[in-house]
């Protein structure tokens, strides 16, 4: 059985560039959206201006294909790179549903 994989990353822009990182990433997220295996990607943004990408894919051959293969990537790091204070966190999960609906992504 193939089990999602969700994503969790860390992006921390530098002072001040919080938006403009923001800016890149709505103009490739509805690429990303399309990606096979894409089952969420989510922008979030802290109070410190951090930026929060929670995204969910069908397995962890989906997520090797978006980090590998995906023509957004090179863009996307190409653009945002300079505007932040060094490379992204990743960390890949996978659920332990506990308490029904509410308790998995």
């Amino acid at each position: 059985m193939r089990q999602n994989v969700v994503s969790i990353v860390r992006c921390t822009p530098k002072p001040g560039k919080t938006e403009e990182v923001l800016d890149v990433l709505r103009e490739v997220a509805p690429s990303i959206h399309d990606e096979d295996g894409c089952l969420l990607y989510a922008i979030h943004v802290a109070d410190d201006g951090d930026i929060w990408f929670v995204e969910k894919w069908e397995d962890l051959a989906a997520v090797e294909r978006h980090a590998t293969q995906s023509p957004v990537i090179p863009i996307l790091q190409a653009r945002t790179s300079p505007l932040l204070e060094g490379p992204p966190i990743v960390i890949n999960t996978t659920a332990v549903p506990i308490g029904g609906a509410k308790g998995a992504i």
